[in-house]
Protein backbone atom coordinates (compact mmCIF):
# COMPACT_ATOMS: atom_id res chain seq x y z
CA UNK A 1 0.00 0.00 0.00
CA UNK A 2 1.59 3.57 -0.61
CA UNK A 3 1.94 6.02 1.55
CA UNK A 4 3.03 9.00 -0.88
CA UNK A 5 0.18 11.24 0.87
CA UNK A 6 2.18 11.20 4.18
CA UNK A 7 5.41 12.22 2.50
CA UNK A 8 3.30 15.19 0.69
CA UNK A 9 2.76 15.92 4.49
CA UNK A 10 5.76 15.82 5.63
CA UNK A 11 7.69 17.78 2.98
CA UNK A 12 4.98 20.35 3.44
CA UNK A 13 5.61 20.65 7.01
CA UNK A 14 9.43 20.37 6.43
CA UNK A 15 9.09 23.56 3.53
CA UNK A 16 6.63 25.56 5.91
CA UNK A 17 9.17 25.91 8.68
CA UNK A 18 11.49 26.50 6.25
CA UNK A 19 9.44 29.42 5.26
CA UNK A 20 8.01 30.49 8.24
CA UNK A 21 4.85 29.57 8.07
CA UNK A 22 4.79 27.56 11.12
CA UNK A 23 6.30 28.13 14.24
CA UNK A 24 7.45 25.08 15.18
CA UNK A 25 10.14 22.12 13.78
CA UNK A 26 8.07 19.33 11.88
CA UNK A 27 8.71 16.74 14.27
CA UNK A 28 8.23 18.49 17.58
CA UNK A 29 4.80 20.45 16.02
CA UNK A 30 3.43 17.38 14.21
CA UNK A 31 0.09 17.77 15.58
CA UNK A 32 -0.46 21.33 14.89
CA UNK A 33 1.48 20.79 11.37
CA UNK A 34 -0.86 17.54 10.43
CA UNK A 35 -4.36 19.37 11.38
CA UNK A 36 -3.62 22.42 8.96
CA UNK A 37 -2.31 20.48 6.22
CA UNK A 38 -5.25 18.01 6.61
CA UNK A 39 -7.69 21.18 6.48
CA UNK A 40 -6.65 23.11 4.16
CA UNK A 41 -3.56 21.63 1.82
CA UNK A 42 -4.44 17.81 1.57
CA UNK A 43 -5.43 17.21 -2.35
CA UNK A 44 -9.08 15.11 -3.02
CA UNK A 45 -6.87 11.86 -3.88
CA UNK A 46 -4.92 12.36 -0.32
CA UNK A 47 -7.90 12.08 1.11
CA UNK A 48 -9.21 9.94 -0.58
CA UNK A 49 -6.41 7.49 -0.22
CA UNK A 50 -6.52 8.12 4.16
CA UNK A 51 -10.24 7.56 4.23
CA UNK A 52 -9.92 3.95 2.15
CA UNK A 53 -7.07 3.23 5.19
CA UNK A 54 -9.72 4.06 8.00
CA UNK A 55 -11.92 1.44 6.66
CA UNK A 56 -10.09 -0.96 7.37
CA UNK A 57 -8.21 -2.44 10.76
CA UNK A 58 -5.78 -3.82 9.18
CA UNK A 59 -4.31 -1.15 6.46
CA UNK A 60 -4.59 1.11 10.15
CA UNK A 61 -2.90 -1.43 11.47
CA UNK A 62 -0.53 -1.51 8.46
CA UNK A 63 0.13 2.03 8.31
CA UNK A 64 0.93 2.38 12.51
CA UNK A 65 3.37 -0.45 11.53
CA UNK A 66 5.08 1.34 8.22
CA UNK A 67 5.36 4.47 10.73
CA UNK A 68 7.30 2.76 13.21
CA UNK A 69 9.32 1.30 11.37
CA UNK A 70 10.01 2.31 7.78
CA UNK A 71 8.99 6.39 8.02
CA UNK A 72 11.08 6.79 10.95
CA UNK A 73 14.23 5.43 9.77
CA UNK A 74 14.25 7.28 6.81
CA UNK A 75 13.41 10.75 8.78
CA UNK A 76 16.30 12.51 10.20
CA UNK A 77 14.93 11.32 14.07
CA UNK A 78 15.43 7.13 13.29
CA UNK A 79 18.56 7.19 15.76
CA UNK A 80 15.61 7.89 18.89
CA UNK A 81 14.39 4.60 19.61
CA UNK A 82 11.17 6.86 21.43
CA UNK A 83 10.44 9.09 18.27
CA UNK A 84 7.83 6.72 16.77
CA UNK A 85 5.68 6.15 19.51
CA UNK A 86 5.67 10.27 19.81
CA UNK A 87 4.76 10.46 16.13
CA UNK A 88 1.91 7.85 16.65
CA UNK A 89 0.65 9.71 19.88
CA UNK A 90 0.52 13.08 18.32
CA UNK A 91 -1.48 12.18 15.43
CA UNK A 92 -3.67 9.88 17.48
CA UNK A 93 -5.38 13.55 19.01
CA UNK A 94 -6.35 15.03 15.95
CA UNK A 95 -8.70 14.00 12.54
CA UNK A 96 -9.06 11.65 11.08
CA UNK A 97 -6.98 9.52 13.61
CA UNK A 98 -9.04 10.01 16.97
CA UNK A 99 -11.87 8.43 15.53
CA UNK A 100 -9.55 5.14 14.13
CA UNK A 101 -10.06 1.81 16.25
CA UNK A 102 -6.12 1.07 16.19
CA UNK A 103 -4.94 4.14 17.18
CA UNK A 104 -6.83 4.01 20.30
CA UNK A 105 -3.42 2.77 22.52
CA UNK A 106 -1.66 5.94 21.69
CA UNK A 107 -4.22 8.30 22.93
CA UNK A 108 -3.25 7.25 26.90
CA UNK A 109 0.28 8.90 26.32
CA UNK A 110 3.46 8.37 24.98
CA UNK A 111 3.91 4.92 26.35
CA UNK A 112 6.75 6.57 28.23
CA UNK A 113 5.89 5.84 31.46
CA UNK A 114 8.28 7.06 34.54
CA UNK A 115 8.39 7.54 38.14
CA UNK A 116 5.29 8.81 39.21
CA UNK A 117 5.33 12.15 40.72
CA UNK A 118 3.12 13.05 43.83
CA UNK A 119 1.69 16.58 43.53
CA UNK A 120 -0.63 17.36 46.11
CA UNK A 121 -3.67 18.99 44.67
CA UNK A 122 -5.07 22.36 46.43
CA UNK A 123 -7.19 21.49 49.79
CA UNK A 124 -6.17 17.89 49.28
CA UNK A 125 -5.26 16.03 52.77
CA UNK A 126 -3.28 13.15 49.88
CA UNK A 127 -5.63 11.07 47.97
CA UNK A 128 -4.61 7.82 45.92
CA UNK A 129 -5.39 10.96 42.62
CA UNK A 130 -2.44 13.32 44.00
CA UNK A 131 -0.19 10.68 42.59
CA UNK A 132 0.42 12.05 39.27
CA UNK A 133 1.17 9.36 36.05
CA UNK A 134 4.42 11.05 34.55
CA UNK A 135 5.93 9.93 31.11
CA UNK A 136 8.78 11.50 29.39
CA UNK A 137 9.88 10.92 25.88
CA UNK A 138 13.83 12.55 24.01
CA UNK A 139 13.54 14.23 21.00
CA UNK A 140 15.63 15.48 18.10
CA UNK A 141 16.78 19.16 18.47
CA UNK A 142 14.19 21.18 17.58
CA UNK A 143 15.26 23.15 14.78
CA UNK A 144 13.65 26.09 16.33
CA UNK A 145 16.68 27.72 18.72
CA UNK A 146 14.66 29.67 20.67
CA UNK A 147 12.48 26.27 21.80
CA UNK A 148 12.61 25.02 25.40
CA UNK A 149 14.68 22.07 26.45
CA UNK A 150 11.89 20.91 28.54
CA UNK A 151 7.89 21.12 27.30
CA UNK A 152 5.47 20.10 29.83
CA UNK A 153 2.35 18.45 28.18
CA UNK A 154 -0.82 18.51 30.34
CA UNK A 155 0.73 20.36 33.13
CA UNK A 156 2.22 24.07 34.09
CA UNK A 157 5.97 24.45 35.83
CA UNK A 158 8.06 27.09 36.43
CA UNK A 159 10.34 27.05 33.27
CA UNK A 160 13.60 27.11 36.70
CA UNK A 161 12.35 24.51 37.79
CA UNK A 162 12.26 22.04 34.87
CA UNK A 163 15.33 23.53 34.02
CA UNK A 164 17.50 22.38 37.38
CA UNK A 165 16.13 19.20 37.37
CA UNK A 166 17.30 18.83 33.54
CA UNK A 167 20.85 20.39 34.65
CA UNK A 168 20.56 17.58 37.16
CA UNK A 169 20.46 14.92 34.70
CA UNK A 170 23.04 16.35 32.56
CA UNK A 171 25.48 16.19 35.61
CA UNK A 172 24.61 12.86 36.57
CA UNK A 173 25.26 11.53 33.40
CA UNK A 174 28.71 12.96 33.19
CA UNK A 175 29.58 15.19 35.84
CA UNK A 176 29.94 15.40 39.77
CA UNK A 177 26.57 13.36 39.64
CA UNK A 178 28.06 10.49 37.95
CA UNK A 179 31.45 10.73 40.40
CA UNK A 180 29.03 10.07 43.22
CA UNK A 181 27.12 7.47 41.66
CA UNK A 182 30.01 5.68 41.05
CA UNK A 183 31.58 6.05 44.54
CA UNK A 184 28.32 4.59 45.90
CA UNK A 185 28.40 1.70 43.43
CA UNK A 186 31.89 1.21 44.31
CA UNK A 187 31.57 1.08 48.07
CA UNK A 188 28.49 -0.29 48.73
CA UNK A 189 26.78 -1.41 44.76
CA UNK A 190 25.96 -4.97 43.52
CA UNK A 191 28.30 -6.03 41.67
CA UNK A 192 26.96 -7.46 37.30
CA UNK A 193 29.52 -10.08 37.67
CA UNK A 194 28.61 -14.05 36.36
CA UNK A 195 27.59 -15.81 39.67
CA UNK A 196 31.49 -17.73 38.67
CA UNK A 197 33.35 -14.74 39.37
CA UNK A 198 31.54 -13.52 42.36
CA UNK A 199 31.69 -16.68 43.76
CA UNK A 200 35.65 -16.80 42.54
CA UNK A 201 36.41 -13.20 43.90
CA UNK A 202 34.33 -13.84 47.44
CA UNK A 203 35.61 -17.16 48.10
CA UNK A 204 39.46 -15.34 47.02
CA UNK A 205 39.19 -12.67 49.49
CA UNK A 206 37.90 -14.98 52.91
CA UNK A 207 40.79 -17.33 51.86
CA UNK A 208 43.39 -14.49 52.20
CA UNK A 209 41.67 -13.55 55.60
CA UNK A 210 41.95 -17.17 56.63
CA UNK A 211 45.93 -17.11 55.08
CA UNK A 212 46.08 -14.01 57.53
CA UNK A 213 44.69 -15.42 60.79
CA UNK A 214 46.67 -18.42 60.38
CA UNK A 215 49.83 -15.69 59.92
CA UNK A 216 49.20 -14.15 63.46
CA UNK A 217 47.49 -16.58 65.32
CA UNK A 218 48.27 -19.92 64.21
CA UNK A 219 51.27 -22.46 65.01
CA UNK A 220 54.44 -21.76 64.22
CA UNK A 221 54.63 -22.29 60.32
CA UNK A 222 58.53 -23.85 60.17
CA UNK A 223 59.78 -24.24 56.21
CA UNK A 224 55.97 -23.62 55.16
CA UNK A 225 55.90 -19.84 55.72
CA UNK A 226 57.50 -18.96 52.79
CA UNK A 227 54.60 -20.95 50.70
CA UNK A 228 51.80 -19.31 53.21
CA UNK A 229 52.99 -15.86 52.50
CA UNK A 230 53.90 -16.48 48.80
CA UNK A 231 50.18 -17.87 48.50
CA UNK A 232 49.10 -14.74 50.52
CA UNK A 233 51.05 -12.17 48.27
CA UNK A 234 49.65 -13.91 44.51
CA UNK A 235 46.49 -14.19 45.73
CA UNK A 236 45.81 -10.67 46.93
CA UNK A 237 47.57 -9.85 43.49
CA UNK A 238 45.28 -11.69 41.74
CA UNK A 239 42.50 -10.21 42.78
CA UNK A 240 43.15 -7.47 42.91
CA UNK A 241 44.01 -7.06 39.22
CA UNK A 242 41.43 -9.33 38.82
CA UNK A 243 38.60 -7.15 40.18
CA UNK A 244 40.30 -3.81 39.01
CA UNK A 245 40.31 -4.75 35.71
CA UNK A 246 36.47 -5.12 36.06
CA UNK A 247 35.56 -2.41 37.86
CA UNK A 248 37.52 -0.13 35.60
CA UNK A 249 36.23 -1.65 32.91
CA UNK A 250 32.43 -0.80 34.19
CA UNK A 251 33.71 2.60 35.15
CA UNK A 252 34.89 3.18 31.81
CA UNK A 253 31.35 1.78 30.18
CA UNK A 254 29.41 4.02 32.32
CA UNK A 255 31.55 6.79 31.72
CA UNK A 256 31.76 6.91 28.09
CA UNK A 257 27.64 5.96 27.74
CA UNK A 258 26.62 8.73 30.39
CA UNK A 259 28.43 11.37 28.42
CA UNK A 260 26.93 10.79 24.94
CA UNK A 261 23.43 10.17 26.86
CA UNK A 262 24.04 13.53 28.10
CA UNK A 263 25.21 14.70 24.84
CA UNK A 264 21.09 14.17 23.86
CA UNK A 265 19.71 15.93 26.70
CA UNK A 266 22.05 18.90 26.06
CA UNK A 267 20.99 19.20 22.22
CA UNK A 268 17.55 17.26 22.47
CA UNK A 269 13.93 18.66 23.83
CA UNK A 270 12.28 16.83 26.90
CA UNK A 271 8.90 16.18 26.72
CA UNK A 272 7.31 15.19 29.90
CA UNK A 273 3.56 14.51 29.90
CA UNK A 274 1.68 14.54 33.62
CA UNK A 275 -1.78 14.16 34.08
CA UNK A 276 -4.39 16.23 35.15
CA UNK A 277 -4.33 19.33 34.12
CA UNK A 278 -2.36 21.32 37.04
CA UNK A 279 -0.47 24.48 37.70
CA UNK A 280 2.68 22.81 39.47
CA UNK A 281 3.52 25.34 42.29
CA UNK A 282 6.63 24.86 43.74
CA UNK A 283 9.73 22.64 42.74
CA UNK A 284 8.74 19.35 44.90
CA UNK A 285 8.29 17.48 41.48
CA UNK A 286 11.76 17.97 40.91
CA UNK A 287 13.16 14.37 41.99
CA UNK A 288 10.35 12.50 39.53
CA UNK A 289 11.34 15.09 36.65
CA UNK A 290 14.89 14.32 36.74
CA UNK A 291 14.60 10.60 36.96
CA UNK A 292 11.87 10.44 34.00
CA UNK A 293 14.67 12.74 31.56
CA UNK A 294 17.41 10.13 32.68
CA UNK A 295 15.52 7.31 31.86
CA UNK A 296 14.35 8.99 28.47
CA UNK A 297 17.57 9.72 27.34
CA UNK A 298 18.49 5.93 27.93
CA UNK A 299 15.56 4.87 26.08
CA UNK A 300 16.29 6.95 23.11
CA UNK A 301 19.13 5.06 22.25
CA UNK A 302 18.33 1.85 20.38
CA UNK A 303 21.45 -0.06 20.93
CA UNK A 304 21.09 0.75 24.74
CA UNK A 305 22.66 -3.28 25.64
CA UNK A 306 25.92 -4.48 26.16
CA UNK A 307 28.20 -1.07 26.85
CA UNK A 308 25.68 0.27 28.87
CA UNK A 309 28.24 -0.20 32.24
CA UNK A 310 26.02 0.94 35.19
CA UNK A 311 23.13 2.50 33.51
CA UNK A 312 22.08 -0.53 32.58
CA UNK A 313 20.94 -1.92 36.01
CA UNK A 314 19.81 1.41 37.25
CA UNK A 315 17.65 2.41 34.31
CA UNK A 316 16.45 -0.32 32.05
CA UNK A 317 13.57 -1.22 34.24
CA UNK A 318 10.36 -2.91 33.16
CA UNK A 319 6.93 -0.53 32.84
CA UNK A 320 5.86 -2.90 36.13
CA UNK A 321 8.53 -2.06 37.96
CA UNK A 322 7.96 1.89 36.96
CA UNK A 323 4.39 1.76 37.54
CA UNK A 324 5.14 0.56 41.34
CA UNK A 325 7.12 3.54 42.03
CA UNK A 326 6.59 7.75 42.85
CA UNK A 327 8.92 10.72 43.91
CA UNK A 328 8.66 13.76 45.34
CA UNK A 329 11.83 16.32 46.25
CA UNK A 330 13.65 19.74 45.01
CA UNK A 331 16.61 18.92 42.73
CA UNK A 332 19.10 21.71 42.44
CA UNK A 333 21.30 21.49 39.63
CA UNK A 334 24.02 19.56 41.32
CA UNK A 335 21.59 17.03 41.53
CA UNK A 336 21.36 17.24 45.38
CA UNK A 337 17.93 16.36 46.42
CA UNK A 338 16.25 18.88 49.15
CA UNK A 339 13.27 18.32 51.92
CA UNK A 340 9.73 19.02 51.56
CA UNK A 341 6.60 18.33 53.23
CA UNK A 342 5.95 14.88 52.84
CA UNK A 343 3.04 13.86 54.86
CA UNK A 344 0.04 14.23 52.56
CA UNK A 345 2.53 12.46 49.96
CA UNK A 346 2.78 9.64 51.96
CA UNK A 347 -0.68 9.66 52.59
CA UNK A 348 -1.81 9.76 48.69
CA UNK A 349 0.82 6.80 47.76
CA UNK A 350 -0.64 4.69 51.04
CA UNK A 351 -3.87 4.76 49.41
CA UNK A 352 -2.65 4.26 46.05
CA UNK A 353 -3.17 0.62 45.01
CA UNK A 354 0.16 0.28 42.58
CA UNK A 355 2.33 2.04 44.83
CA UNK A 356 4.55 -0.03 46.55
CA UNK A 357 7.57 2.46 46.88
CA UNK A 358 8.09 5.90 47.81
CA UNK A 359 11.55 7.89 47.18
CA UNK A 360 12.06 11.23 49.38
CA UNK A 361 14.52 13.35 50.42
CA UNK A 362 16.49 12.70 54.20
CA UNK A 363 14.90 14.53 57.08
CA UNK A 364 14.94 14.73 60.66
CA UNK A 365 14.16 11.41 62.35
CA UNK A 366 11.60 13.20 65.14
CA UNK A 367 9.99 14.60 61.40
CA UNK A 368 9.76 10.81 60.09
CA UNK A 369 7.96 9.49 63.02
CA UNK A 370 5.47 11.86 62.77
CA UNK A 371 4.42 11.13 59.31
CA UNK A 372 5.26 7.44 59.34
CA UNK A 373 2.59 6.93 62.43
CA UNK A 374 0.44 4.23 61.90
CA UNK A 375 -2.63 4.96 59.99
CA UNK A 376 -4.68 3.12 57.69
CA UNK A 377 -7.52 4.06 54.96
CA UNK A 378 -10.45 2.04 53.60
CA UNK A 379 -8.08 -0.44 51.64
CA UNK A 380 -6.06 -1.13 55.07
CA UNK A 381 -2.54 -0.36 53.92
CA UNK A 382 -0.40 1.37 56.58
CA UNK A 383 3.13 3.48 55.57
CA UNK A 384 5.98 1.76 56.17
CA UNK A 385 7.87 3.27 58.84
CA UNK A 386 10.07 5.26 57.51
CA UNK A 387 13.25 4.70 59.63
CA UNK A 388 12.69 1.30 59.05
CA UNK A 389 13.00 1.95 55.23
CA UNK A 390 16.68 3.45 56.08
CA UNK A 391 18.09 0.59 57.27
CA UNK A 392 16.30 -2.03 55.48
CA UNK A 393 18.13 -0.12 51.56
CA UNK A 394 16.72 -3.35 49.46
CA UNK A 395 13.98 -2.71 46.87
CA UNK A 396 10.98 -5.09 47.01
CA UNK A 397 8.67 -5.01 43.44
CA UNK A 398 6.24 -7.75 44.96
CA UNK A 399 3.25 -7.56 43.83
CA UNK A 400 0.87 -8.50 46.46
CA UNK A 401 2.71 -6.32 49.02
CA UNK A 402 0.53 -4.28 51.35
CA UNK A 403 2.96 -2.02 52.71
CA UNK A 404 4.71 1.35 51.26
CA UNK A 405 7.97 1.06 51.36
CA UNK A 406 9.81 5.10 52.12
CA UNK A 407 13.09 5.12 50.75
CA UNK A 408 15.56 8.31 51.57
CA UNK A 409 17.54 10.06 49.92
CA UNK A 410 20.13 12.85 49.67
CA UNK A 411 21.27 12.80 45.60
CA UNK A 412 20.33 11.84 42.12
CA UNK A 413 23.08 9.28 42.25
CA UNK A 414 21.51 7.76 45.51
CA UNK A 415 18.00 7.80 44.00
CA UNK A 416 19.70 5.98 41.14
CA UNK A 417 20.92 3.21 43.05
CA UNK A 418 17.87 2.55 45.38
CA UNK A 419 15.75 2.60 42.25
CA UNK A 420 18.04 0.14 40.60
CA UNK A 421 18.29 -2.55 43.49
CA UNK A 422 21.23 -1.54 43.67
CA UNK A 423 22.39 -1.36 47.37
CA UNK A 424 23.53 -4.99 48.65
CA UNK A 425 24.84 -5.35 51.86
CA UNK A 426 26.68 -8.25 51.54
CA UNK A 427 28.86 -6.47 48.70
CA UNK A 428 29.48 -3.84 51.39
CA UNK A 429 30.77 -6.53 53.97
CA UNK A 430 32.88 -8.07 51.33
CA UNK A 431 34.58 -4.52 50.27
CA UNK A 432 35.70 -4.10 54.31
CA UNK A 433 37.00 -7.33 54.48
CA UNK A 434 38.86 -6.45 50.92
CA UNK A 435 40.17 -3.25 52.43
CA UNK A 436 41.44 -4.46 55.81
CA UNK A 437 42.72 -7.49 53.79
CA UNK A 438 45.09 -4.89 51.42
CA UNK A 439 45.56 -2.68 54.54
CA UNK A 440 47.13 -5.80 56.41
CA UNK A 441 49.20 -6.82 53.46
CA UNK A 442 50.53 -3.45 53.15
CA UNK A 443 51.36 -2.62 56.47
CA UNK A 444 53.41 -6.28 56.56
CA UNK A 445 54.50 -5.30 53.22
CA UNK A 446 58.49 -4.96 53.74
CA UNK A 447 57.97 -8.37 56.56
CA UNK A 448 56.29 -10.24 53.55
CA UNK A 449 59.14 -9.16 50.74
CA UNK A 450 61.65 -9.68 53.55
CA UNK A 451 60.41 -13.38 53.59
CA UNK A 452 60.05 -14.19 49.76
CA UNK A 453 63.19 -12.11 49.07
CA UNK A 454 65.53 -12.25 51.91
CA UNK A 455 67.98 -9.06 52.34
CA UNK A 456 71.77 -10.06 51.63
CA UNK A 457 73.92 -11.70 53.82
CA UNK A 458 75.43 -8.25 55.99
CA UNK A 459 79.51 -7.86 56.93
CA UNK A 460 80.61 -6.87 60.12
CA UNK A 461 82.10 -3.47 60.37
CA UNK A 462 83.38 -1.13 62.65
CA UNK A 463 83.39 0.70 64.98
CA UNK A 464 83.33 -1.88 67.67
CA UNK A 465 83.15 -1.34 71.24
CA UNK A 466 85.25 1.02 73.63
CA UNK A 467 83.90 -0.52 76.69
CA UNK A 468 85.23 -3.93 77.41
CA UNK A 469 81.89 -4.64 79.30
CA UNK A 470 79.71 -3.89 76.16
CA UNK A 471 80.42 -6.14 72.66
CA UNK A 472 79.69 -4.23 69.50
CA UNK A 473 78.44 -5.82 66.49
CA UNK A 474 77.59 -3.59 63.50
CA UNK A 475 76.96 -4.53 60.18
CA UNK A 476 76.54 -2.80 56.47
CA UNK A 477 72.90 -3.27 56.54
CA UNK A 478 70.55 -0.84 55.23
CA UNK A 479 67.37 -2.06 57.36
CA UNK A 480 68.26 -3.07 61.00
CA UNK A 481 64.80 -4.73 61.75
CA UNK A 482 65.50 -8.17 59.80
CA UNK A 483 68.45 -8.84 61.78
CA UNK A 484 69.58 -10.21 65.14
CA UNK A 485 72.67 -11.11 66.86
CA UNK A 486 73.05 -13.98 69.15
CA UNK A 487 76.40 -14.90 71.40
CA UNK A 488 76.97 -18.19 72.21
CA UNK A 489 79.67 -18.82 74.62
CA UNK A 490 81.19 -20.89 77.69
CA UNK A 491 82.47 -18.08 79.06
CA UNK A 492 79.86 -15.30 78.25
CA UNK A 493 76.19 -15.68 78.94
CA UNK A 494 74.56 -16.43 75.80
CA UNK A 495 72.24 -13.53 74.47
CA UNK A 496 70.03 -12.53 71.55
CA UNK A 497 70.10 -8.81 70.55
CA UNK A 498 68.30 -6.90 67.99
CA UNK A 499 70.20 -4.71 65.63
CA UNK A 500 69.12 -1.03 65.94
CA UNK A 501 70.21 2.21 64.11
CA UNK A 502 72.30 4.63 66.44
CA UNK A 503 73.44 8.25 65.41
CA UNK A 504 76.34 10.63 66.47
CA UNK A 505 80.04 10.17 65.38
CA UNK A 506 80.09 6.38 66.51
CA UNK A 507 76.52 5.93 64.63
CA UNK A 508 75.35 3.06 62.46
CA UNK A 509 73.58 -0.33 62.72
CA UNK A 510 74.79 -2.73 65.61
CA UNK A 511 73.97 -5.00 68.45
CA UNK A 512 75.34 -3.66 71.67
CA UNK A 513 75.70 -6.97 73.50
CA UNK A 514 76.21 -6.45 77.36
CA UNK A 515 78.93 -8.86 78.91
CA UNK A 516 77.96 -11.10 81.74
CA UNK A 517 80.01 -14.20 82.79
CA UNK A 518 78.00 -17.29 83.04
CA UNK A 519 77.76 -18.99 86.03
CA UNK A 520 79.44 -22.39 85.21
CA UNK A 521 82.76 -21.18 83.21
CA UNK A 522 84.48 -23.61 80.78
CA UNK A 523 87.14 -21.98 79.31
CA UNK A 524 88.76 -18.74 81.55
CA UNK A 525 89.76 -17.39 77.82
CA UNK A 526 87.35 -13.61 77.76
CA UNK A 527 87.83 -14.06 73.92
CA UNK A 528 86.11 -17.60 74.01
CA UNK A 529 82.82 -17.55 72.42
CA UNK A 530 80.79 -16.97 68.72
CA UNK A 531 78.82 -14.98 67.40
CA UNK A 532 76.28 -15.33 64.95
CA UNK A 533 73.98 -13.34 62.73
CA UNK A 534 70.66 -14.33 61.78
CA UNK A 535 67.84 -13.24 59.82
CA UNK A 536 64.35 -12.53 61.55
CA UNK A 537 61.18 -13.59 60.09
CA UNK A 538 57.86 -11.40 61.41
CA UNK A 539 54.33 -10.57 60.34
CA UNK A 540 53.35 -7.44 61.77
CA UNK A 541 53.95 -7.84 65.69
CA UNK A 542 54.41 -11.82 65.03
CA UNK A 543 58.20 -13.35 65.89
CA UNK A 544 58.35 -16.55 63.97
CA UNK A 545 61.13 -18.85 65.21
CA UNK A 546 64.67 -17.44 63.99
CA UNK A 547 65.69 -18.22 60.32
CA UNK A 548 69.09 -19.07 58.63
CA UNK A 549 72.26 -18.12 59.97
CA UNK A 550 73.72 -16.16 57.64
CA UNK A 551 77.50 -14.82 59.42
CA UNK A 552 79.59 -16.24 62.25
CA UNK A 553 82.39 -13.95 64.28
CA UNK A 554 84.65 -14.93 66.88
CA UNK A 555 84.56 -12.58 69.63
CA UNK A 556 87.85 -12.06 69.57
CA UNK A 557 87.50 -10.81 66.42
CA UNK A 558 85.00 -8.56 67.13
CA UNK A 559 86.99 -7.26 70.45
CA UNK A 560 89.90 -6.17 67.43
CA UNK A 561 87.73 -4.31 65.60
CA UNK A 562 86.94 -1.99 69.13
CA UNK A 563 90.69 -1.61 69.67
CA UNK A 564 91.47 0.08 66.77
Amino acid sequence: MSYVWFWTFWHWAREAFRDGLVLRGPLHGLAGHWDEWYRHVASEDDRSAIAAIGRSEHAQSALIDWISSAWTNEVESRDHAEVPRFVLAQLAHVPPFDRWYAFAPFRTGYGCATISAVVVAEQSQGEASDVRRLEAVLLPPDPDTSASRVVGDGFCAESTDLEAARQASIGTLKGRGLAILLALWLVGGRRGYSRITNTAVTVGWLAAVGLIVRLLWGPEPGASLEGIVAVLSGLVGALLLTQGTLLGRECWRTWRRGRRLAGRLVHGQVRLSMSGGLTVKGASAGLPFCLGMLLAAYRSEKDASSDAGLWRHVLELTDTAVARWAASGTVTPTGAVRPVLVDAKVRACSRHESISNLLLPWRHSHALKQVASPRSDASGRVPHGIEAAAVEPSVGFAADSDTLRIHRCGHVAHALMTLGGLWSWRQLGMNIVAVLVMATVGAAGPDLLAILRPPPAPAVVTPGSPSPYYLWVSIDAESPRHFRAVLESEFWSNRRVDFERYGGARGGVRAELALRRASHQVYDREDEGVVWIERRRRFLGREYVSGERVGRYHVSYLNSLGYE
